[in-house]
């Protein structure tokens, strides 16, 4: 596990918590620093050396020379860049020598932000487009002259990392960007729109199989308004031959509605990937699912199921397929209260699943998957549990803890409905003569008028191997401190 420290300030005695707490528990970490225009001295010698992974925004090429100077140990310098209209943080950067201030093995992010809509002027893209990572989201991306982008210089070869998010750009800056990054490891075109033409998902997974993209592991394609060809769809699924690949397209484009199990997704490459259901774009009662087409699961390690209708995923879970971990399932939006009996059931046939996250899970489906003391499974998420209408419900929920002697970590976000429930009570009533669960993340609430400093110290001394505890809406002092001598991480 690695922990991500961020300091926004100074570093204070919670950071050094941190710190602390990762060393104990002899976690791989790193900090990273967010520093402006109103740097101040804090690092000084002590802090450098932690610091491995700093984001910058708006400083001045001085301010650039004296902190790379000052940390031995960077690896990562991430450079937000915001384009408003009539302002250009660019311009800030232009005249700065990156290779010279930052050594070629080290990484650079770009992260590009548009909330207006300027033009980007071609020297301007240039110059960014050299990095490692760019991302480029939110707003309009227009290119004062797309046949320049044949001037993009053979440094943008060190693309690794591109990432087009939220954003209406022309195909042909896509097309330019894509061939003049024949490096790129992970891809990600999530909600690309085309201020002129609607058929830019087909265009885009023809450009992707006409490239080699022989480095490529990782592509995220989503557009969640427009519709793509099915066909071409499953064809990008067979030619890529990546380790992870999302996709998730509202509507589909079919050539014929027969027989569409004909076609088949056979590749063994992919680990990760989501199955979905979506429509056709001339009969919205038409459904299809993309497992239906899926011909082998023995290389999957982890599924994101984006659909309501759990039958096909039961169906997979009974399998009992060796590599499979992890199961995320998501509900299509407006059908978030899904029956999840059929998942349970299918968990009785399974004993190589070790991770479930759930969005939407009632209580009594809860209830008896922490009954059933899966052995495996030892991760539970649920963000959504559906307590309306239940009585005593934070003795309920204790008591099926505590029934479970195999989870690990168990995080919910939120209860629909409960009353009369607190932080410390309960995690007073999990603890009680002890529990191997070692990360816990329950909803929010204040602690009760009857918490004790002492009895919770006491559940924490008796429970070292807890390393997670977060709940508490608004903890003291006392509480703070009991975290940090007893090596709690709050997250």
């Amino acid at each position: 596990m690695k922990l991500r420290i961020v300091v926004k300030a100074s570093p204070n005695k919670d950071t050094q918590s941190f710190i602390k707490i990762a060393r104990y528990h002899q976690f791989d970490y790193h900090m990273v620093a967010l520093v402006d225009s109103q740097i101040s001295e804090w690092i000084n010698q002590k802090n450098k050396l932690y610091i491995d992974n700093l984001k910058v925004i708006r400083i001045t090429k001085a301010h650039y020379v004296s902190l790379i100077d000052k940390l031995p140990n960077l690896e990562t310098l991430k450079v937000s860049l915001t384009v408003k209209r009539g302002v250009h943080d660019v311009y800030e950067y232009k005249h700065i020598n990156w290779r010279t201030l930052f050594p070629r093995k080290k990484v650079i992010d770009f992260e590009c932000s548009y909330t207006e809509t300027p033009p980007f002027y071609i020297q301007e893209f240039t110059m960014v487009y050299q990095f490692n990572k760019v991302i480029l989201r939110n707003g309009l991306l227009k290119i004062d002259k797309i046949e320049s982008l044949s001037s993009l210089s053979p440094s943008s070869t060190m693309i690794t990392v591109l990432q087009i998010m939220s954003l209406q750009i022309d195909y042909q800056v896509i097309e330019s960007l894509i061939k003049k990054s024949p490096n790129l490891k992970k891809l990600e075109l999530i909600d690309v729109n085309s201020p002129i033409d609607y058929n830019i998902n087909n265009q885009l997974i023809d450009l992707l199989l006409q490239q080699p993209l022989s480095s490529l592991v990782k592509l995220n394609f989503i557009n969640r308004t427009l519709a793509v060809q099915f066909s071409s769809l499953i064809m990008l699924y067979n030619r890529l031959k990546v380790t992870e690949m999302h996709s998730f397209f509202p509507k589909f484009v079919f050539d014929t509605r027969k027989d569409l199990s004909k076609f088949k997704i056979e590749n063994s490459t992919i680990q990760h990937t989501s199955f979905y259901s979506s429509s056709d774009v001339d009969e919205p009662n038409f459904n299809h699912n993309l497992l239906v087409n899926w011909t082998d699961f023995k290389n999957l390690n982890s599924i994101l199921y984006r659909d309501s209708k759990l039958k096909y995923l039961s169906g997979i879970i009974s399998q009992n397929l060796y590599n499979l971990s992890t199961i995320t399932i998501q509900p299509n939006i407006g059908e978030i209260k899904v029956d999840m009996q059929d998942i349970l059931d299918s968990l009785k046939f399974n004993y190589y699943l070790t991770t479930l996250d759930f969005y939407y899970l009632d209580f009594n489906h809860l209830d008896e998957f922490l009954t059933s003391n899966h052995p495996t499974i030892v991760n539970l998420m649920v963000s959504i549990v559906e307590t309306k209408n239940c009585d005593n419900i934070s003795q309920k929920i204790i008591t099926a803890i505590k029934s479970n002697s195999n989870l690990l970590k168990l995080s919910i976000r939120d209860f629909t409905e409960i009353r009369g429930y607190f932080f410390d009570l309960m995690v007073m009533g999990i603890y009680e003569n002890g529990h191997q669960i070692r990360y816990l993340s329950i909803p929010c609430s204040s602690l009760s008028k009857s918490f004790k400093i002492d009895s919770f110290e006491e559940i924490l001394m008796n429970n070292p191997h807890i390393t997670y505890l977060n709940g508490c809406k608004t903890p003291n002092t006392e509480y703070k401190r009991l975290l940090n001598k007893y090596s709690v991480m709050p997250i």
